[in-house]
Parts: C-alpha cells; sequence; structure tokens
C-alpha cells in the first residue's frame, strides 16, 4: 500500500472573473490536499490542486498561479 500524505497548500493567484473580465488577486492557505508520492511529484501536486480549487471555486476565463508552497500536516513529516 503506498503511503499517502497530508498537505496544506497556500496559493496565489491572478484570476481574470468571466462575468467582469476584471482580474482578481486571490490566496487560499491551508488547502487540504492528499500527496501520494508514488504517483505524482509534490510540485506537481501543489500545482494541480491549486488549479483544480480555482475550477471549483471561481467562474473564471482564465487565471495564472503566481506562487504555490505546502506544509506537512502537524505530527507528519
Amino acid at each position: 500500500m503506498n503511503k499517502t500524505y497530508t498537505r496544506l497548500v497556500n496559493y496565489k493567484a491572478e484570476v481574470c472573473m468571466r462575468e467582469t473580465l476584471k482580474l482578481k488577486t486571490v490566496e487560499v492557505n491551508n488547502l487540504l490536499v492528499e500527496w501520494n508520492p508514488e504517483e505524482m511529484s509534490l510540485t506537481a501536486t501543489e500545482y494541480w490542486s491549486a488549479c483544480d480549487h480555482i475550477a471549483e471555486v471561481f467562474d473564471f476565463d482564465w487565471f495564472s498561479i503566481e506562487s504555490w508552497d505546502s506544509t506537512p500536516v502537524e505530527g507528519e513529516k
């Protein structure tokens, strides 16, 4: 069985809102994500979790993720 780790992903993105076509800066902290190192790199997991979150929450025309990182959940290494 593959070991998974829980990560808290933080990201900052520029989102062009579809309705207004105005840019909105979005900062999200502590997005809970499961990471399995045998399936995907940590960098890809962080990036795609931010993309998926934006796609689920916003009605956008386009977006650009400016930065992201993650930290382990307390008690995990």
